[in-house]
């Protein structure tokens, strides 16, 4: 049985069909074991010198010997075993926009990126239309078509070089939409492929939150506890009375700059630039051009120098070059420089 097992392992080890990695490496470890105290291949018991098992040793060594001077297989001396190489795999880069489910308030504990835009809109609600009738053409529901386009481009590709392009964009900005909790997996990230199933419609858009939005950001508008502050700016608190669609980028979650008191008062705790576009009553190619527009900015704000600077004047130029209607933009004043960490 034993002299079985070595010619088994002989023939296995020597047969052409074994490959040359996994040969080199049978005929190494014979060798190795042959050379150990001259007790041949497999001694594990005592009569390991004895009978035809040490012929089979004595065989198997010699051609390990043989093996190993002229290289396994043909591979010439000195040839080594060839390890594979690693797999590593990529992590997933970061989503380009992001579905928020918590309250404004909540601490915030998602990915920190230096812009953030939040797609808002007002009181747009309009009570359902009964079977078999048209819906009236009123501004609410205008507003809703105009921000399911806005929801369409948000989630769109936004460059034509490639998805390295959007991940250079979330690296630095991302676009935060209100959303009911069953749509908070759905953030899209670049190298997933387009599935209608997994994008954020009209009916995920939760207004509620998203008035609640509105209103830090109202407050954080119109609260300073300076006279006439650079950083109050009543005419852009009300123009977020509107219907919107809305885009508002700020510097930081809006739950860090705005927090309610022990009396339960909003109160201002820390100061942020806000560039509000008011898309309200703008035709789809305005739409359009703006969001592709500010994913541009965006990308391009820190340029050579790794600070972020004021927004409006280039989100105005470049729509201005595409020939679009211009929506209402606008912003409090930034500091003379915020550099990207």
């Amino acid at each position: 049985m034993k002299e079985m097992k070595a010619g088994a392992i002989i023939a296995w080890v020597c047969g052409r069909g074994q490959g040359r990695n996994v040969r080199a490496a049978v005929l190494a470890g014979g060798a190795l074991l042959s050379g150990c105290a001259g007790m041949g291949l497999g001694t594990t018991d005592g009569d390991a010198a004895g009978g035809s098992r040490s012929g089979a040793a004595t065989e198997l060594a010699g051609k390990t010997s043989a093996a190993a001077a002229s290289g396994a297989d043909g591979a010439g001396p000195g040839a080594v075993m060839e390890l594979a190489p690693a797999v590593v795999v990529p992590s997933a880069p970061p989503p380009t926009w992001r579905a928020v489910t918590a309250s404004p308030l909540e601490t915030w504990t998602d990915r920190r990126t230096p812009l953030y835009t939040y797609v808002l809109a007002g009181d747009i609600a309009t009570p359902p239309v009964p079977a078999g009738k048209k819906a009236p053409n009123s501004p609410k529901l205008r507003a809703q078509r105009a921000l399911q386009r806005v929801l369409t481009d948000v989630q769109a590709d936004a460059f034509p070089e490639g998805p390295e392009a959007d991940v250079a964009l979330a690296a630095v900005h991302q676009f935060l939409v209100p959303a009911w909790p069953r749509t908070a997996r759905t953030a899209r990230t670049p190298d997933q492929s387009d599935d209608s199933q997994d994008r954020l419609t009209l009916a995920d858009v939760d207004l509620i939150k998203s008035r609640a939005h509105l209103e830090l950001l109202r407050v954080l508008l119109t609260q300073s506890p300076h006279q006439q502050s650079p950083h109050q700016q009543p005419q852009m608190a009300q123009r977020l009375r509107g219907l919107g669609p809305f885009l508002v980028t700020t510097r930081q979650p809006l739950g860090e700059l705005v927090q309610r008191s022990a009396s339960g008062k909003l109160v201002v705790v820390d100061r942020s630039p806000v560039l509000l576009i008011d898309l309200g009553q703008r035709n789809d190619s305005t739409l359009l051009a703006t969001v592709k527009t500010l994913k541009v900015v965006a990308r391009d704000a820190a340029g050579q120098t790794g600070a972020i600077g004021p927004l409006r004047a280039r989100v105005v130029s470049k729509l201005r070059a595409s020939g679009v209607v211009l929506p209402y933009v606008a912003e409090s004043p930034p500091p003379a420089a915020q550099r990207v960490k």
